[in-house]
């Protein structure tokens, strides 16, 4: 008996089995959705061929402001400007919402790797979105701008989310690490405060970049970076010599660049924060490279070598003129540190600290031989340090005789390094004391 064929519509589909199984299968859509107040989501992916991928959306606008809650970007690793952000202004409206918006755009990509952001500021400042959400002045504002008054802010924000999805015959492949392109990278760690010692070994220029947060007006950082003389400690650079530029995203962040020339030597690099806004709490939306928060340092092409990283406990010893550097404590912290005079001295003392009425961070020195104390920082012999009323700055000459001394900074529950509960002074990278031998 013969066979009896097969029907032609079988050996489609058999056909169609066989080649998806043979066939590789192509890369998964990138996808990453409902984050949460302060979140910043993140998925990385590298295309080796350009392409055309597809890239999808949804947004949440801010309640009373014309900026963004929730936002989606795509950036290539090493560039501070997206291939393509989201733009709620000109998308559409999910579903009877004015806040929620949807957005979408086909976008050609050179090989390289990739990362999609999705984040969503804290927003917890009046004017922001869903704050006191349900009070009787936003019911008021409704009526303008109408929203379901019994929506919850989870409702809006588990509803945003951002996709890429390749097209065509490109093909998403898993990211690669990214290069060490920056010898020295400074970001702050739980304290909100890093610092990196360098070493040169001879002259060299030096290219800082510097990605935190600054003032609304733009003309002060709050979050800022500072290269240190390790052996004077004195600052050689700080990031408010540079010119601020927009770091995209949220008014706040700025991106601090500059060229300078150092001399051989032993430097500390540091960034220090107002632990308000930055990594792992964004306030309010992330710059477009978050990754760059903190400080970078690398010497130009003609310099590559003469620096060397050093262990983070490195000894370096100190320049004979610097006696006391009790600098960038917590709160609740007590520093001290001994010192000796061979012979009556003037001393150039810098106190930077909290006061008012009284002091709540100060410094003092002690007369280890009559346990008398022969200084202490008062808010009528000092001024201003800039910032908030409070930060105080001494800075001026005494004369003491020889003998050994104890130098002691203390700093009450609040506002100080990494804490601060106000507008930190300018150089905050020397709150503390610091008492220096003069000629």
């Amino acid at each position: 008996m013969r066979p009896r064929p097969v029907p032609s519509i079988l050996l489609g589909l058999l056909s169609l089995l066989c080649l998806s199984v043979a066939t590789p299968a192509r890369a998964d859509v990138v996808r990453l959705a409902a984050p949460e107040p302060g979140d910043l989501l993140s998925a990385g992916f590298r295309v080796e061929a350009a392409g055309e991928v597809e890239i999808a959306a949804v947004g949440l606008r801010q309640k009373f402001a014309g900026s963004d809650a929730v936002r989606a970007w795509l950036l290539r690793r090493g560039d501070d400007t997206p291939v393509w952000f989201q733009d709620p202004e000109a998308g559409e409206p999910v579903g009877a919402s004015r806040l929620l918006r949807r957005g979408s755009a086909r976008v050609r990509l050179e090989p390289g790797d990739y990362v999609l952001y999705l984040a969503a500021g804290r927003g917890s400042r009046a004017g922001k979105a869903f704050h006191q959400w349900r009070s009787v002045l936003n019911d008021l504002a409704d009526l303008l701008n109408r929203e379901d008054p019994r929506a919850r802010p989870g409702d809006y924000f588990g509803k945003c989310e951002a996709s890429v999805a390749p097209y065509g015959s490109l093909v998403l492949l898993p990211p690669a690490p990214p290069p060490p392109a920056w010898p020295v990278v400074v970001r702050p760690d739980a304290a909100h405060l890093a610092t990196v010692p360098f070493r040169l070994t001879r002259t060299a220029r030096l290219t800082v970049v510097v990605t935190g947060e600054a003032g609304e007006d733009g003309d002060r950082a709050l979050d800022y970076g500072w290269i240190e003389d390790a052996r004077t400690g004195r600052t050689v650079w700080t990031a408010e010599d540079a010119t601020p530029r927009p770091a995209g995203n949220a008014a706040v962040n700025v991106r601090w660049g500059d060229s300078l020339a150092l001399n051989a030597g032993d430097y500390l690099a540091g960034f220090l924060s107002d632990a308000v806004h930055g990594p792992g709490d964004w306030h309010d939306l992330p710059p477009y490279d978050p990754e760059a928060w903190g400080l970078r340092l690398m010497p130009v092409a003609a310099d590559v070598g003469v620096m060397t990283v050093a262990p983070a406990d490195v000894a370096v010893a100190r320049s004979p003129e610097l006696l006391v550097r009790l600098v960038r404590p917590g709160n609740d912290a007590v520093l001290r540190e001994e010192f000796s005079l061979a012979r009556a001295s003037r001393l150039r003392v810098r106190c930077l600290g909290e006061g008012g009425r009284k002091m709540f961070d100060y410094g003092s020195l002690t007369d280890l031989g009559s346990e008398r104390v022969v200084w202490t920082m008062t808010a009528a012999a000092s001024r201003s340090a800039g910032g908030a009323g409070k930060n105080l700055l001494f800075d001026g000459e005494i004369e003491l005789p020889a003998g050994r001394y104890l130098a002691t900074f203390v700093t009450d529950g609040s506002h100080a390094c990494g804490d601060w509960n106000a507008t930190p002074p300018t150089g905050a990278q020397d709150y503390g004391l610091t008492v220096r031998l003069l000629p």
